[in-house]
């Protein structure tokens, strides 16, 4: 069976209270870091969701204009054709 070791002790008078209490305070730090990123990037999440929206409207407005390119390119022009053109 092994033996434990003693718990350490510490000449400087610090706790393992403080060590605790220093280790907490260094991930809240850190934790408002990350919060603050994390909203950074919801706000650009935001603009390119907008951003993929509108280029989404345009493209389906560009399709509509090249449909309606292609339907005027099938329909035979008047007069073209017609028998006072012919020679």
């Amino acid at each position: 069976m092994a033996k434990r070791l003693p718990a350490p002790t510490y000449d400087s008078g610090v706790t393992d209270f403080d060590i605790i209490a220093r280790e907490v305070s260094g991930y809240r730090t850190r934790l408002e870091a990350i919060e603050k990123r994390l909203d950074e990037v919801e706000k650009v999440n935001a603009r390119l969701e907008a951003a993929a929206l509108a280029t989404a409207r345009a493209m389906t407005e560009i399709s509509q204009h090249w449909d309606a390119v292609y339907e005027a390119m099938r329909r035979p022009e008047v007069g073209a054709f017609s028998e006072k053109m012919k020679p």
